[in-house]
Order: structure tokens, then C-alpha cells, then sequence
């Protein structure tokens, strides 16, 4: 499909023309009121599990949807996804990443790229049968998460998911760290090593060594994080993990009319690694181009829903 330059997002205000202020003001600034879970907790293993956090509407649609770094279902554009779903005849599942839910895991885990556990959660939906579509929808690194699963399980895909729409997915996981170590991007870099330092925190009897506090302060890159925690659990080096869990490699093969949103303005991504090349060579792929939006912003407060999930809306419910 060719790529579409989007002229139906239009920033009026010149706060929100800042990539920086976009992005915050969607986090900080968009209360969703009334939105009320069931959660569901799910085995993948003798020692994990998974919590689901689901919010119904008696509908034989269901959208699944996954959140950015070390997020869960009370982020501010995951609630923004579930009640344009729901105010539309569509349940929702959010989904907690292992150990992101408010309770711990067995083992501390990054879900970057890494399926199984989106794997056993689509499976588990479809073993209810009580959905006759599925639509999978992701942010940020979540978003690079459906991606990797639609293009891995592309042969043996379930004629029941219908479709997969994304924003400001992280396609080009190498790409997306060198561009949150920027020193323009410092102030987000040190909140998200904060985030994941705390989970390991939390968590600090299950590691193999020692776990300090003052750890942390040594800890001033992502690669510094990784091979600090990680490495003793993955036996991986940090270049070959973003290898294997990019979607980048795999989006030639994904089969299901997908839609990709992106900012040019985004602050976390390079401008090479926008799949433009990928979006014109495969017929199922939608990429959709704005001049303003930052990292999961689109902010419309003059509207219902923001302008990711009005796009998300015509392209999820057009036959």
C-alpha cells in the first residue's frame, strides 16, 4: 500500500507542535474516567503468569492490546484505546507484560519482540470462542511486539485476527536506543532506566548476584542496564537481542491489512528506520505519516478521542 502524508491531524496549538510537549501532554493531560477492568489471571509456565485486564461490552469483537516500555493497562493511551473500543461496540483486553501488572513475577523479563507470551494469550482468547474478529493494536514497543508476531506467525496466522493497527511502533529496536541516548533525549532516558531499575528492585531476590541500590547510579546507559540484569538471564548480547526481536526483518511477511502510525516529529525514533520502503513493496501494510504527534501523542482535546484512535476507529471498522 503506498504511505499516506496525513492531513487530517491538524495542531492548532503551538505547545503541541513541540514533539516533547505532545508526548507529555498525552501522558499527563488525558484523564479516562469511568473505565472500569476485570482481570483475568493466566499460567505460562509452573511459575508465571500473565494478568489480563479485560473491559466488556458484550461484543463478538475483541481489540488486544499492548503497551509501550514497562507499561500496563492503566497507561494513558491504552485507557484512551479501551474506551474508543468500548464506546464503539468493541471489548477490550489490555495486557500487563510479565511483571508489570502491580505483582511480581518468577523472573524478570524485557518483552520487547519476544512472542511467546502474546503467543499464549491470543490463544488462550480463541479457545473461549467467543470472538468471531480480532484485532490486535500496539504502542511504541508494544507496537513493535504485534509486528514481530504477525510477521513469525504469518503461515499459520488465525483467520480470526482480522487486522493489527500500531503507533509510533518501535521497528528498529537499535535504532531506538541510539536515539533515546541523545543528549536532547537525557530527561526521558533517565525515567525510563528509573522504571526499569525499580522493577529489578522489586525483584532483587531473584537475581543471581547481589542487587544494590546504589547500583543505579552506576547504570547511565540502556546497554549499561542490560548487561547489568539482563545478560545473567538472556546469555545474549544486547546487538543480537534487538536483532532477533525487531520487527524490521519481518514486516515483508505480515498477511492481514495492518496500519502504522507514525510523527515525522517522533523523539524516539531515527527517520531511517521509518518502514516507508516495507509499507510500499507489502500490499497488507498502511503507514500513515504526520508532521506533528511526538512519541504516542496525536493530543486532540477538542475531540473525543485523540487522533490515533479516531484513525484507529475507521481503520478497524471499514469492511
Amino acid at each position: 500500500m503506498p504511505v499516506f502524508s496525513s492531513n487530517d491531524y491538524e495542531v492548532n496549538s503551538p505547545f503541541l507542535k513541540n514533539a516533547y510537549l505532545q508526548t507529555l501532554f498525552a501522558k499527563f493531560f488525558r484523564p479516562v474516567n469511568k473505565l472500569y477492568y476485570r482481570r483475568e489471571r493466566i499460567p505460562i509456565s509452573e511459575e508465571n503468569f500473565l494478568d489480563l485486564d479485560w473491559s466488556c461490552v458484550s461484543s463478538k469483537k475483541l481489540v488486544i492490546v499492548t503497551d509501550g516500555l514497562e507499561g500496563n493497562s492503566k497507561r494513558h493511551y491504552v485507557r484512551g484505546v479501551v474506551k474508543a473500543c468500548n464506546d464503539n461496540n468493541i471489548d477490550v483486553l489490555a495486557i500487563n507484560f510479565r511483571g508489570c501488572s502491580g505483582v511480581k513475577s518468577h523472573d524478570y523479563f524485557l518483552q520487547y519482540g519476544e512472542t511467546d507470551d502474546l503467543n499464549a494469550i491470543i490463544q488462550h482468547v480463541l479457545k473461549s470462542n467467543n470472538y468471531d474478529e480480532i484485532y490486535l493494536v500496539g504502542c511504541s514497543v508494544g507496537g513493535n511486539l504485534i509486528l514481530e508476531y504477525l510477521g513469525k506467525k504469518a503461515s499459520d496466522l488465525n483467520s480470526r485476527i482480522k487486522k493489527a493497527f500500531v503507533v509510533s511502533a518501535t521497528v528498529h529496536l537499535d535504532s531506538s536506543c541510539a536515539a533515546l541516548h541523545k543528549p536532547k533525549n537525557w530527561f526521558y532516558l533517565k525515567g525510563f532506566l528509573f522504571a526499569l531499575f525499580f522493577r529489578v528492585w522489586l525483584m532483587r531476590k531473584t537475581f543471581q548476584s547481589e542487587v544494590k541500590f546504589k547500583d543505579f547510579f552506576a547504570i547511565k546507559t540502556f546497554r549499561d542496564f542490560y548487561y547489568h540484569f539482563v545478560y545473567q538471564q538472556k546469555k545474549v548480547t544486547l546487538e543480537k537481542y534487538f536483532e532477533v526481536n525487531s520487527s524490521w526483518d519481518t514486516l515483508q511477511a505480515i498477511t492481514i491489512p495492518s496500519c502504522l502510525l507514525y510523527s515525522r516529529d517522533d523523539p524516539f525514533l531515527d527517520p531511517d528506520f521509518y518502514p516507508l520502503k516495507e509499507a510500499n513493496e507489502n500490499p497488507n501494510l498502511s503507514l500513515y505519516l504526520t508532521d506533528n504527534g511526538g512519541h504516542v501523542g496525536f493530543v486532540e482535546f477538542s475531540k473525543p478521542y485523540f487522533y490515533s484512535e479516531r484513525l484507529m476507529l475507521d481503520f478497524l471498522l471499514e469492511n
